[in-house]
């Protein structure tokens, strides 16, 4: 069974159909409905739950289906376990289809634990995902400080990027060695960060542009 819309595929990196799967022609699906009297809420409603695979590649995922009657029209929505990197795209529209594999489930993982608030493995994974950036790209250094500093004297950066990624060092550090929490609005500052030296990065290269003449 195909569910009626395409959903983001984190292996594919793109919407995808799912199927729902089965065993013995049974599907692993369960359907809920529910009413509701008061007039501000949704009158009529049903949750469906699904156990997929995408159509591409196979991966499984839990999906939570939701439909609801609103204005006598019927809406519906996705929620979907793991959480969908597609939410990446809410923060700022730039693709992330040209990071490397393991950069790109770590900077999806840290947009999820921004998403879900979990603010400390936020905070921590900010200064992983500029860890892993410098090992990517096989710049040497004892310590992280060192590292930012050779991607800005390699060119890899600029002179502004180099500090602002220095200060999320030193929140990554406050947080795993203070237990200290740093709030909302500044992490998100740190995400819009990183994603800009993401596509300085990985994502110019890979603009028609770079390549015209």
């Amino acid at each position: 069974m195909r569910l009626q819309e395409k959903i983001y595929c984190n292996t594919c990196r793109t919407k995808t159909n799912h199927l729902t799967i089965g065993d013995n022609n049974t599907l692993y699906r369960h359907a809920v409905q529910r009413k509701r009297t008061n007039e501000n809420q949704f009158k009529e409603m049903e949750d469906i739950y699904h156990i997929t695979k995408c159509d591409g590649c196979d991966s499984v995922k839990f999906v939570q289906e939701f439909h609801y009657k609103k204005n006598d029209e019927w809406k519906s929505s996705y929620h979907t376990y793991p959480h969908s990197a597609e939410r990446l795209f809410e923060i700022q529209n730039i693709s992330f289809k040209n990071l490397p594999n393991n950069l790109f489930i770590l900077v999806a993982e840290v947009h999820a634990a921004y998403w879900e608030k979990l603010y400390t493995l936020c905070s921590i994974g900010l200064r992983m995902i500029v860890e892993a950036i410098c090992n990517d790209k096989s710049i040497e250094g004892n310590r992280l400080i060192d590292k930012i500093n050779n991607l800005k004297e390699h060119g890899i950066i600029t002179y502004v990027q180099a500090n602002i990624l220095h200060q999320i060092r030193l929140m990554g550090n406050k947080t795993a060695h203070e237990t200290i929490v740093h709030k909302e609005d500044l992490l998100l500052e740190g995400i819009n960060v990183i994603n800009s030296v993401l596509f300085t990065i990985y994502g110019l290269e890979k603009t028609k542009m770079y390549f015209d003449d």
